[in-house]
C-alpha cells in the first residue's frame, strides 16, 4: 500500500469488504464456540443472530465480488464439457441418418450405432469432426 499505483487500484468495494466479511463469519463463528463451551450459553442467542447477519451479508455480497469466480470458473469448465459431448453426439447422429440416406444400414434401435467416443475434440485436425471443422472451431 506504499507505492502509489498499488494504492489507486485498491478499492474497498472490491478488495477489502470481501476479507472484512469473511473475518466476521469467522470471528462470530469462534464467539458462537465459545459462548457454547466455556460461557454456559451466555450471550449465545445474540452471537447466533449476528454470525447469522454476517453469514447471510456475505452470501448476499458473494455475487458482487471477487469471491464469484470460486463458483463461476467451474461452471464455465462444466458448460464447455456438455458442449463438446453434444457436439461430438450430434455429429454421430448425423453420420448414421447420412449411412441410411446414402443406402446404408437402416436404423433399428440398438443396432449398428457406433461406441462413443473417449476423447473430446481437442482442436483442430483431431476428433469426430477432423479437419472439415477447421474454420468452425472455437476454443
Amino acid at each position: 500500500m506504499r507505492e502509489g499505483g498499488a494504492g489507486a487500484l485498491q478499492r474497498f468495494a472490491e478488495d477489502f469488504m470481501p476479507l472484512i466479511l469473511l473475518f466476521a463469519v469467522s470471528l462470530t463463528g469462534l464467539m458462537l464456540t465459545a459462548s457454547y463451551t466455556w460461557m454456559k450459553g451466555y450471550g449465545f442467542t445474540f452471537i447466533s443472530i449476528l454470525h447469522a447477519i454476517t453469514v447471510i451479508g456475505t452470501c448476499v455480497w458473494l455475487p458482487f465480488g471477487k469471491f464469484f469466480h470460486i463458483f463461476q470458473r467451474p461452471a464455465q469448465l462444466g458448460v464447455g464439457l456438455y458442449k463438446d459431448i453434444r457436439r461430438a453426439s450430434f455429429v454421430m447422429a448425423q453420420g448414421l441418418m447420412w449411412r441410411r440416406a446414402r443406402g446404408g444400414a437402416p436404423l433399428v434401435a440398438g443396432a449398428g450405432l457406433q461406441p462413443r467416443p473417449t476423447y473430446v475434440n481437442g482442436g483442430r485436425g483431431e476428433g469426430p469432426l477432423d479437419t472439415e471443422d477447421a474454420e468452425n472451431f472455437h476454443p
